[in-house]
């Protein structure tokens, strides 16, 4: 007699469905439905259920997780669990990743167009680029958008100016920031969601190109 499936693990499945988008047949970049599938595999951090796909768009080039987390998804697998087995192997890979080497690099990139008065970080987190790009703009006046109160622990920091609280496709954070700014960096923001296109940094920078890392 097969064993049925134990509660915990119906949970478990019910839990990881409610972070994952519906799978998406075309590219979010170009729409084309040549797609091919790059990689399939766990959570090699924190060993959470789930399981993760990233396809690629056979004419574009574009790679992205399919199907992307929800914002529900976000959260859980971006909480830390403390105590939890952790791969250093990925650790030292999202070290490189949000390092303050490729930070410097971001921020150098921008020096060719002069110092900028105004800049938004968005996805800024705990604010630790704009930090690093202080250092090549000294009087440049940063400002973090993230969806999450890191960003204000960050202000309270002397990190950025200004905290942003929400997502860059809400109209109610969108509408008083608009043409604020000379510079919008986007590090590590775009891969993260469903619509890339409708989160590109055009209808933002007001005059000076946009740093999108």
């Amino acid at each position: 007699m097969p064993a049925s499936s134990t509660p915990s693990a119906s949970l478990a499945a019910q839990a990881t469905a409610r972070v994952h988008e519906p799978h998406r047949a075309d590219c979010p970049w170009c729409g084309s439905t040549r797609l091919r599938n790059r990689l399939r595999t766990g959570d090699l951090r924190q060993y959470k259920p789930g399981t993760f796909t990233v396809d690629q768009c056979r004419d574009c080039g574009h790679t992205f997780q399919n199907p992307r987390l929800t914002f529900e998804g976000l959260a859980l697998y971006h909480r830390t669990v403390r105590g939890a087995p952790r791969d250093q192997a990925s650790d030292a890979l999202l070290a490189l990743r949000a390092g303050r080497h490729r930070h410097r690099s971001a921020a150098r990139a921008m020096l060719r167009f002069g110092e900028p008065e105004s800049w938004l970080d968005v996805g800024t987190g705990h604010a630790r680029f704009p930090a690093t790009a202080r250092e090549f703009f000294p009087y440049t006046a940063f400002d973090g958008l993230d969806p999450t109160p890191r960003v204000v622990r960050a202000r309270s920091a002397d990190r950025v100016e200004e905290a942003h609280v929400g997502r860059l496709t809400d109209p109610r954070i969108t509408a008083p920031l608009r043409a604020r700014y000379d510079v919008v960096s986007m590090l590590h923001h775009l891969e993260g969601t469903p619509d890339p296109e409708r989160n590109s940094t055009r209808p933002w920078a007001s005059c000076a190109p946009a740093v999108t890392c």
